[in-house]
Order: C-alpha cells, then sequence, then structure tokens
C-alpha cells in the first residue's frame, strides 16, 4: 500500500478492538484487563476479588468490562479454585482467550465474511452444498 497523502509522525491510522484479550498471569496486578494499559506506579488499584485474573487502572475500565468479566468470572474462580491437572498459567491464558471468543460469537450476528467462516470448521463444513450427508 502507497499513502495517498503526507503521514505526519505519531499520527494515528488505524485502530482495532482486540476479538479477545487476557493478560498473562505474571503482569495482572499491573496491566488493566480492559484497556491493557500497564501502570507505572505499582499495583493496578482496583481487582477482581472473586477470579483473581483481573485489574482495572481505573473505575471507567471497571464498569466498561463488567458484563463481559461477570459472564467468565466464575469459571475463573473455580478453575483458580481447583486447576485441572497440567493446567499451566499459558493454558490457563489460552483458556481465557477462548471462552470470550466463544462469548464474543455468541453475542454477534452471523457473519457470511470469509474471515469469519475460515475462523471456525463448522461453518466452513456446513457451508458446503453436501453437509447433509456428512452428518
Amino acid at each position: 500500500f502507497v499513502a495517498a497523502q503526507a503521514i505526519a509522525a505519531g499520527e494515528l491510522l488505524l485502530e482495532v478492538c482486540p476479538h479477545a484479550s487476557a493478560v498473562h498471569e505474571a503482569h495482572v496486578t499491573r496491566v488493566c484487563a480492559h484497556c491493557l494499559q500497564r501502570s507505572q506506579q505499582g499495583p493496578l488499584p482496583i481487582s477482581c476479588a472473586v477470579c483473581r485474573y483481573v485489574a482495572f487502572c481505573s473505575a471507567e475500565c471497571h464498569e466498561a468490562a463488567r458484563a463481559s468479566h461477570s459472564t467468565v468470572c466464575g469459571t475463573l474462580a473455580q478453575l483458580r479454585a481447583k486447576p485441572p491437572k497440567g493446567l499451566d498459567s499459558e493454558s490457563m491464558m489460552l483458556l481465557r482467550l477462548v471462552m470470550q471468543d466463544v462469548l464474543n460469537r455468541s453475542k454477534e450476528p452471523q457473519s457470511t465474511a470469509p474471515s469469519s467462516l475460515l475462523c471456525s470448521g463448522l461453518e466452513m463444513l456446513q457451508s458446503q452444498s453436501d453437509w447433509k450427508r456428512k452428518q
């Protein structure tokens, strides 16, 4: 791609919200679970007392994340209390991302965009003309 006009240093070109995000357990107390800003002054002021997997830099971030976090918080708390054998911090982070993705997809209208079809093997299989014979 070639810019059609001059681009100033520091100019915002693209802003995209992540479909899912999870802060690594080692950084939970210093990285906001909503805006992903890192605290330079020490631990973040607001943390989830139930699951202890998220913290927030402000009341605004806490409120903005409340609905999405409340749907996974109880499950995260149960997993922290009694983790399955072999569930290390990287696996837990991946599980948190998958839980967010499933939650986000359940809230979105079904998309026919090629990228969304590629994200799910089931949708790709269903889109094939001989789907009924494969069931």
